[in-house]
């Protein structure tokens, strides 16, 4: 069985970095997680590599014009456009801004992370599921 994709989070608080971290954790979520803490570390690391080295989704923090900046790239980029980019927001308005036109990610999850939200939009991007191993039989 191949190694797990990689997901990129791209979030500049520390603190909504360890939630996040901590929502995939509790989601059984084993891909091996890639932060960026700003728009040029993120960009850095997807326009740095070939693209079969691409990661498997994208979450995003939009809270600074650096990642604005990157999803725009994302979305004009012939080797990332279709990577499936998951938008954290604390606001309709930030979804509204995004939504009907080229930037639009394919899911959007409320801060602070509601965790049946965030694991249902982690099982329909299809992320790395932790299996548990079958213990001993009787």
């Amino acid at each position: 069985m191949g190694r797990a994709k990689v997901i990129l989070l791209i979030e500049g608080n520390p603190n909504d970095e360890a939630s996040i971290l901590c929502a995939l954790k509790k989601c059984n979520i084993v891909n091996d997680v890639v932060v960026a803490r700003d728009g040029a570390r993120a960009n850095d690391y997807l326009f740095g590599r070939d693209e079969t080295e691409l990661p498997q989704v994208i979450l995003l923090d939009l809270k600074q014009l650096d990642e604005l900046k990157v999803l725009r790239r994302l979305r004009t980029d012939h080797r990332a456009r279709r990577l499936p980019i998951v938008v954290f927001t604390s606001s309709s308005e930030e979804e509204d801004d995004l939504g009907g036109h080229e930037l639009e990610p394919i899911s959007f999850v409320r801060k602070p992370i509601d965790s049946e939200q965030f694991f249902e939009t982690t099982r329909r991007l299809g992320l790395s599921l932790q299996v548990p191993k079958e213990g001993p039989r009787d």
